[in-house]
């Protein structure tokens, strides 16, 4: 069995060190209850149809969920990530990734927790 894009693109976001003192989570999120815990939420979010021995496109969604006191610092780590992204463009891990568009609106939970959501395309050759 072959690893799935998701975790490629969990590691990826690990060795870069594109989310320092966030609490990394796979699929949902899931409060610790601590006012200052800052999130990284990986989802999959679907493809292009998938084909052995051809390329093809899978898209991720990564959501920053910050601390109850600092709004701005998730906005900032979501700019971070979009300059990595354009700057370094490819990786041996995932091979092409892009950002499926520009920084989206902030939201907030009732909680008051700024959450940002990240779209990225990743183009995997066969």
């Amino acid at each position: 069995m072959s690893i799935a894009m998701h975790e490629h693109f969990k590691t990826w976001l690990v060795d870069n060190n594109l989310i320092p003192g966030m609490t990394l989570q796979m699929y949902f999120w899931d409060d610790s209850g601590t006012a200052t815990a800052r999130y990284a939420v990986v989802q999959p979010n679907g493809g292009t149809m998938m084909s052995k021995d051809l390329g093809n496109e899978y898209y991720m969604l990564l959501s920053l969920i910050g601390a109850k006191t600092d709004r701005k610092k998730t906005m900032d780590a979501a700019q971070a990530i979009i300059d990595f992204t354009q700057e370094n463009p490819t990786d041996s891990c995932l091979g092409g990734i892009q950002m499926a568009g520009p920084t989206p609106v902030p939201m907030l939970t009732e909680e008051g927790r700024c959450v940002c959501q990240l779209s990225f395309r990743i183009v995997f050759g066969a």
